[in-house]
């Protein structure tokens, strides 16, 4: 069974927490002649979104133990249209088999530094390059390499490196932070917020 995760940045604004994430038009497609129609609905989109429970699962229980579990009913009203059926469920007393998480963005963003990583070791340069263009999705150091035996012709083959696993934590956290600081600064920008502290804002983690 596919697990899916879905992240979305929320202000508190006069103490309401508001959704700021953009609302993206979905066009109409006509199966029938392949095209797509004029005829579109804007939808909320996410912050960032993550089908892999095998690479985003460390994260999504990473973010959950850093923040704290609330009902449907706690979100933005944005949020809660989202989400309206699983609002309706928990009005009706039903138990939804899915959940919100929220996490405080100021403890979130400080939470790793951009150069921590979780792995490192002598690696091959020839695995980097094909790691850093796309086509392998994971780095491994090579432990059974004894780098002291090599002549120093061999040694430019390889090269010490530190990095994210891809089946970690590490680089999910950083990415979600990368994908909220986006929005936090479309947001300010937009409103003409500079440093203001009275400003909050949290993280929202869905799965389904």
């Amino acid at each position: 069974m596919s697990t899916y995760y879905y992240i979305y940045t929320e202000v508190n604004m006069n103490g309401k927490w508001v959704c700021i994430n953009g609302l993206v038009p979905e066009f109409k497609y006509d199966y029938e002649t392949h095209k797509y129609k004029d005829e579109r609905e804007y939808k909320l989109c996410e912050t960032y979104w993550n089908g892999s429970r095998s690479y985003f699962g460390q994260t999504y229980e990473k973010l959950h133990d850093l923040g704290r579990r609330v009902e449907f009913r706690d979100l933005s009203t944005e949020l809660q249209e989202k989400w309206k059926s699983s609002v309706e469920s928990e009005n009706s007393g039903e138990s939804t088999w899915n959940y919100p998480s929220i996490v405080d963005w100021d403890r979130l963003r400080t939470y790793i530094k951009p150069d921590e990583y979780d792995s490192h070791g002598i690696i091959s340069k020839d695995a980097l390059f094909a790691y850093n263009h796309g086509d392998i999705d994971e780095l491994y150091a090579d432990d059974e390499i004894d780098f002291s035996k090599l002549s120093d012709e061999e040694k430019k083959a390889y090269q010490y490196h530190e990095w994210d696993s891809s089946y970690g934590w590490t680089w999910g956290i950083k990415k979600v932070v990368d994908e909220v600081s986006h929005d936090i600064s479309r947001f300010e920008d937009q409103n003409n917020i500079f440093f203001d502290d009275n400003v909050k804002y949290r993280v929202v983690v869905i799965w389904t």
